[in-house]
């Protein structure tokens, strides 16, 4: 469950009413059907927080708090980006049909500077941008990066990848996407 924290509140006793018997009632069905199943709960909310504004119930909360797995965003694990980026680019080449293309040294530094407000997706997006804009094994270059990217290292607050370039013109990004 992506999200949980959103969950509106007349849907939250559905959901705790399932988790605590262990049954669902199919469409069409007239007697409920008992499953077995693991639920994973992920949520960027605070809920403690929404428990006490009284937007997330106490014991749903607690229904789902059994194990709790705290990931931090992708700006306060660095360490972990130039991992990511190479498996990132390998799926993408796989995907796009276009082997041997590679992330520069000066890409990977970029990387590990950026503040990656979007967490992994945004720098998985950005290594399947790269790849699809670029030859087949080419090098993957900070100037051929997303202008949000790029616009790091210009700025007061350029080690962040805070304050960047307003995105490049839909036409010009679409002309550059054609030309490849």
């Amino acid at each position: 469950l992506d999200e949980v924290g959103d969950l509106p509140l007349d849907i939250q006793p559905r959901l705790l009413r399932f988790l605590e018997q262990g049954e669902i009632m199919p469409v069409g069905e007239t007697r409920p059907l008992a499953v077995d199943v693991r639920v994973l709960a992920a949520t960027n909310a605070d809920l403690e927080q929404r428990v006490a504004e009284g937007t997330f119930r106490e014991d749903l909360y607690y229904r789902l708090s059994v194990i709790r797995i705290h990931v931090p965003p992708l700006r306060e694990r660095r360490e972990e980006i130039p991992h990511l980026s190479t498996f990132f680019l390998r799926e993408a080449c796989e995907r796009l049909v276009k082997p041997d293309v590679h992330l520069s040294s000066a890409t990977l530094d970029l990387f590990a500077r950026y503040w990656w407000p979007g967490n992994v997706r945004q720098l998985r997006n950005e290594v399947q941008r790269a790849v699809a804009m670029s030859p087949p094994g080419g090098t993957i270059e900070p100037e051929q990066l997303s202008p949000e990217l790029s616009a790091v290292g210009t700025g007061p607050s350029a080690d962040l990848g805070i304050g960047a370039a307003t995105p490049a013109p839909l036409a010009d990004s679409l002309a550059e996407a054609i030309e490849q």
